[in-house]
């Protein structure tokens, strides 16, 4: 019976992951094609303000989430009954705070930024509060419906996608953007809600000031390290563009996307495992560790040959990617890639911390590390502009997750990637590093690159990466 259940959950989480995983992967390469296509149509200044209205919407999103999102699926995970009053109580309070964050938007948005475009294009962008507010993505992940939440993401970035290549043509059509972006926010929440209604029926409103506001305060660790984050990941581009100009802002906002792009990958195992690890701690806490070597593990594969790649062939990435007038990017990409590293071996220690319950320590750690990216980025971007903003995100983000590491290690346990698995991957990685040194001048970029891959993977299944994988993907529970 035992080994039943371990089958079943074994490939339950097969399932969430398999799901979760091609969804993002797709999004990614569709939202980075957007990107892309937007940066051609624009150029560096219009790629520059729209990036700078996006920076200053990101803190109006993260004040209508406030944390509900994180508890909300930690609550719907654990929850055997009542899941109809926890949905009504984050519905309810959302609502709120989409008509706060709203009104605070469109009467200060003329005090954000000293230019028009970027204003009107931020008075735009408001309009998308209420879709993203009001949708219920939360709710399918915490009962382990990735299906649905891969879909819907899918649907979103599809239709923003075919609409920007449709109707986006030159730069004089920027304000267009934002509108598109809204309506396929719009088809994302309904399409969601469609199946909510269909599972549990309508969501309804919770009328309780008490018990909403008790919730919303159990919410808060989470909110202030969403907070955190948030200033960790855009203040760069908010203090570019106060002290640099829209123009630098859409060169650094290149590579920056292209590295975020990389980061939410970071998010595709956590996303799917993060339930099992809330549902592990509940019932057999002592096997969280063994959990999160493994998903370390598997993500170390991912980044050791990402960043060693990626710093050799930062130029001819950006061309390719953006076009020449984005060639000033490399240096920033050379730089911002180890930090997308650090952070697909950071979200490990994070979603696990919240888990565990860990909220307000995994607060502290990431407010240590934003503290010293505020200090970096005011020391940094004055003078030196683009590799300022890189050099103070990558030393933050060392502090932080070595900060998380101590936590894990005093609040559970110490827990590391598999050291073996991690030096084999490091050698597979450095012997395809000097492959592309040799070779990059010599072979087609995209030949290169698919060579390269295949390099990597053959020296670690040589140095018997097979059996490591299966002794990663293994239970013994």
């Amino acid at each position: 019976m035992k080994r039943i259940i371990i089958r079943a959950i074994r490939t339950k989480l097969f399932s969430n992951f398999s799901w979760l995983f091609a969804g993002t992967v797709v999004k990614i390469i569709m939202r980075l094609t957007a990107s892309l296509y937007l940066a051609r149509m624009l150029g560096p200044l219009g790629l520059g303000q729209l990036s700078f209205a996006q920076a200053v919407l990101a803190y109006f999103i993260l004040f209508i989430d406030c944390g509900l999102e994180a508890s909300g699926t930690r609550e719907i995970a654990m929850a055997s009954k009542n899941k109809d009053q926890i949905v009504g109580k984050i519905f309810t309070i959302r609502l709120v705070l989409i008509i706060v964050s709203m009104t605070i938007l469109l009467t200060f948005a003329p005090f954000f930024t000293t230019s028009t475009a970027t204003k009107n294009i931020l008075i735009l962008f408001s309009f998308v509060l209420i879709p993203i507010g009001l949708n219920l993505a939360w709710v399918f992940r915490g009962v382990e419906q990735m299906k649905i939440v891969a879909v819907s993401d899918l649907i979103q970035i599809t239709l923003y996608l075919a609409l920007i290549i449709l109707l986006v043509k030159s730069p004089s059509q920027i304000l267009i953007i934002p509108i598109i972006f809204t309506i396929s926010y719009v088809v994302f929440s309904l399409y969601l809600l469609k199946n909510y209604i269909h599972q549990w029926g309508l969501p309804k409103l919770y009328i309780s000031i008490k018990d909403n506001w008790k919730f919303l305060r159990s919410a808060i660790p989470a909110i202030t390290i969403l907070f955190f984050l948030q200033i960790y990941y855009n203040l760069d581009t908010l203090m570019l563009g106060f002290y640099r100009g829209e123009k630098e802002v859409g060169i650094y906002n290149a590579a920056y996307r292209v590295i975020m792009g990389i980061i939410t990958l970071s998010t595709v195992l956590m996303e799917a495992v993060y339930p099992r690890f809330s549902k592990l701690y509940r019932e057999r806490p002592f096997e969280v560790s063994k959990l999160l070597k493994k998903t370390l593990s598997i993500s170390i594969v991912i980044a050791i040959p990402m960043a060693i790649g990626g710093t050799i062939l930062s130029r001819p990435i950006m061309v390719i990617l953006f076009g020449s007038a984005f060639s000033d990017s490399k240096a920033a990409f050379q730089i911002l890639i180890w930090s997308a590293m650090i952070a697909l071996l950071a979200a490990n220690y994070g979603y696990s911390l919240v888990a565990c319950h860990q909220q307000k320590a995994l607060a502290i750690s990431i407010g240590i590390g934003t503290a010293f990216n505020i200090f970096l980025n005011f020391l940094l971007i004055p003078s030196q502009g683009i590799l300022g903003a890189s050099l103070a995100t990558v030393i933050a983000q060392v502090i932080m997750i070595i900060f998380q590491i101590i936590v894990f290690a005093k609040r559970v346990s110490l827990t590391l990637p598999s050291a073996k698995f991690s030096l084999k991957a490091l050698i597979a990685g450095l012997s395809m590093g000097i492959f592309i040194i040799y070779f990059k001048s010599l072979i087609n970029f995209f030949i290169l690159i698919a060579v390269s891959i295949v390099i990597y993977f053959t020296i670690l299944y040589l140095l018997g990466g097979s059996s490591l994988f299966k002794e990663l993907l293994s239970s013994r529970e």
